[in-house]
């Protein structure tokens, strides 16, 4: 089963954490990401060009916790 993948051209010269946080609005899952980036690793600043792959990630739901007493 593969993984669903958005792939991003970049436009404007740009980090990789930026990229993330406009697709993801965090960075919660960025190894993941950087390990689907594996030529971007040592990259500090993204060039005109260069490709991102952003994969499709399941939305993690948040748990409550419901305490018996305070």
């Amino acid at each position: 089963k593969g993984i669903l993948m958005l792939k991003y051209t970049v436009i404007q010269s740009t980090t990789l954490d930026k990229v993330i946080y406009q697709f993801y609005k965090n960075l919660d899952d960025f190894k993941v990401i950087l390990e689907a980036n594996p030529l971007l690793k040592n990259k500090v600043i993204l060039e005109v060009g260069d490709v991102v792959n952003l994969p499709i990630l399941e939305k993690k739901q948040e748990v409550k916790v419901k305490r018996l007493w305070d």
